[in-house]
């Protein structure tokens, strides 16, 4: 933990869950009235949904000179724009599954290449250690995540209008987004790339593939 680095990976990781778990309670809460629970479990499922495709995909799509720190950065950029988008959207079934599927999709990018970042922070025997510091952040963030958008909703509820606002909780998942996007930038890249590009992000030993 004395390695910025590693910390920094860490707090991504975090926020990153935080951003994806979050919005499973959100979008429930704020879709209640609008249709039966059948209909909001198939549109929240968009955001696993692109997750996934994402998270398989990325590596053969996106280009191989991006690195992870410029991966996680884009990724979390583009869920922050995604959530800031949410709040303006009414009840309208194409839109939201639109938006929590580009929000999955960022997601998928940015999650995957913080957490091959923290990985490659260390020496191969260090895996265990570092899997099990990804493995706590991803808990801490799911709980902040529920907890937060919870606390929120109940924040800016108001009476008179008899149902959720999720503006406030929208708003916070985007500023943490926007937080893991600054973060992923942050992260200065290990020294020696593969084919001997300076500045780029050296794998550990026996790592493969364009996350590398």
């Amino acid at each position: 933990m004395r390695s910025a680095r590693i910390t920094l990976g860490l707090a991504g990781a975090l926020l990153g869950y935080l951003a994806l778990f979050g919005p499973l309670v959100l979008v429930p809460q704020l879709l209640a009235g609008h249709g039966s629970v059948v209909r909001t479990g198939q549109i929240l499922s968009a955001l696993p949904a692109g997750f996934g495709v994402a998270a398989l995909t990325a590596e053969a799509v996106l280009p191989p000179r991006l690195r992870n720190r410029t991966r996680g950065s884009i990724g979390a950029a583009a869920c922050a724009a995604v959530m800031v988008m949410l709040i303006f959207m009414s009840s309208s079934t194409v839109g939201i599954v639109v938006l929590l599927g580009l929000a999955g999709v960022s997601l998928g990018v940015l999650v995957p290449a913080n957490n091959a970042l923290i990985m490659r922070t260390g020496a191969a025997s260090s895996a265990g250690t570092l899997g099990g510091l990804v493995n706590m952040a991803r808990g801490i963030g799911t709980t902040l995540g529920i907890a937060l958008v919870t606390l929120a909703l109940h924040v800016g509820d108001s009476a008179d209008r008899g149902r959720p606002d999720g503006t406030l909780a929208f708003a916070m998942l985007a500023a943490a987004a926007a937080c893991a996007a600054v973060i992923a930038a942050t992260i200065r890249p290990l020294p020696g790339a593969p084919g001997g590009k300076p500045g780029g992000e050296a794998a550990a030993p026996g790592a493969t593939g364009a996350f590398s």
